[in-house]
């Protein structure tokens, strides 16, 4: 048995009351999806469905801090790249190259880099 099968056994058996108070938090949404597929065939009755999320979505409903949209991202690097390479590019012809930069950034925070070592090995080779 899959372990989403597992899982979904494990929530049906667990009551109607208990399962209806139940938030189960899945690393992404896709998972989220199958577990309902997989609960649904052990449910006979109607029931009230746990709470479903995915952990983006759980850490911002739990968190007073909100991400910035794509555009405010972009403007707040553009306005230190100004000021720091005192540069008078303007921000149409940096957005392009700043969602890139922020989309690195992502990426190196979600895989746990070390910014300062990459960019240090980056810079002898």
């Amino acid at each position: 048995m899959k372990f989403l099968e597992e899982i979904a056994a494990y929530v049906a058996g667990l009551g109607v009351e208990t399962m209806a108070e139940t938030t189960i938090v899945f690393p992404n949404r896709r998972a989220g999806l199958f577990f309902r597929k997989y609960l649904s065939r052990h449910i006979r009755q109607p029931v009230w469905s746990p709470a479903i999320e995915g952990i983006s979505d759980f850490v911002t409903a739990h968190s007073t801090l909100r991400v910035p949209d794509r555009i405010t991202l972009v403007y707040e690097l553009y306005k230190q790249f100004r000021e720091s390479m005192k540069s008078q590019e303007p921000f149409d012809r940096f957005y392009y190259w700043g969602e890139i930069i922020l989309r690195e950034f992502d990426e190196l925070d979600r895989c746990l880099v070390d910014p300062e070592a990459l960019y240090r090995n980056l810079a002898q080779i």
